[in-house]
């Protein structure tokens, strides 16, 4: 009689800086701004999952390529009300760069699925570590790459990684189907999945 095993998904814990680099935006002078042939991505251009490039600022300087986001490159906003919201460049756009207090993380794919990361990134326990960790005590909350590298992560393998960033990823298209349908559809909440990976530890 053959004997089905059961496999448990084996996680890995690593901090934020291990599987990431995060570089903040680049500070443009307020003379850069009002032409040019460049984009700067600002916090305002952010909307939980996406950026709107179409109302973004045009700037005359061209910044280091590091400084540059691509399509399906992703950026959070590390100042003001709406900090630690997490939006992906959907735009082909090959001009478009980040301000400052906008950073971008460029996942080690080694060992971190780029997708998968994410969504990590737009869980509820990440959003509640930016929020715990605030490193200025002002008015306006702000919040340092330095800090962000410490936030725990649990990985699965990269093959787990991309299967459920694939999943992840359906669901998405087909929320943004709808959504074009029906406006008042939810926004879907990545938690709910990812806290199943977290369960299987």
């Amino acid at each position: 009689m053959e004997r089905k095993m059961s496999k448990t998904m084996e996680l890995k814990k690593y901090k934020l800086g291990e599987i990431a680099e995060i570089i903040p935006g680049y500070a443009f002078k307020s003379t850069d701004f009002g032409s040019g042939n460049n984009i700067a991505i600002k916090i305002k251009d952010i909307s939980p999952y996406s950026v709107d490039v179409n109302s973004a600022d045009r700037v005359s300087y061209s910044p280091n390529e590091k400084f540059k986001v691509i399509y399906g490159d992703y950026v959070m906003a590390m100042t003001g009300a709406t900090i630690g919201k997490v939006g992906r460049i959907l735009s082909h756009e090959d001009n478009l760069y980040i301000n400052q207090r906008v950073c971008k993380f460029v996942a080690k794919e080694n060992i971190c699925n780029k997708d998968y990361l994410f969504y990590i990134l737009n869980t509820n326990n990440f959003k509640q570590f930016v929020y715990n960790n605030i490193d200025s005590k002002a008015a306006q909350p702000n919040i340092g790459h330095p800090t962000l590298y410490k936030y725990d992560i649990l990985l699965p393998d990269l093959i787990s990684q991309q299967r459920i960033a694939s999943i992840l990823s359906s669901i998405d298209e087909k929320i943004t189907l709808n959504r074009a349908i029906n406006q008042n559809l939810a926004t879907p909440d990545h938690s709910l999945v990812m806290v199943e990976v977290r369960r299987a530890a």
